[in-house]
């Protein structure tokens, strides 16, 4: 009688245990995308702030180009 008991509660102690363990890889997942979409944002910004710096160049070659005229 005490031993089923004392294994019961070994399996309860090992259940708790393996869903703490996929808790925290649950949340190591998140961290990751959270980090891959932060990563995706940045990129997304430096293309926009590089499309920007383009857009000026080319509005600045166009002024050079008029100005003689």
């Amino acid at each position: 009688m005490m031993m089923m008991m004392l294994l019961l509660l070994l399996l309860l102690l090992l259940l708790l245990l393996l869903l703490l363990l996929l808790l925290l890889l649950l949340l190591l997942l998140l961290l990751l995308l959270l980090l891959l979409l932060l990563l995706l944002l940045l990129l997304l910004l430096l293309l926009l702030l590089l499309l920007l710096l383009l857009l000026l160049l080319l509005l600045l070659l166009l002024l050079l180009l008029l100005l003689p005229l």
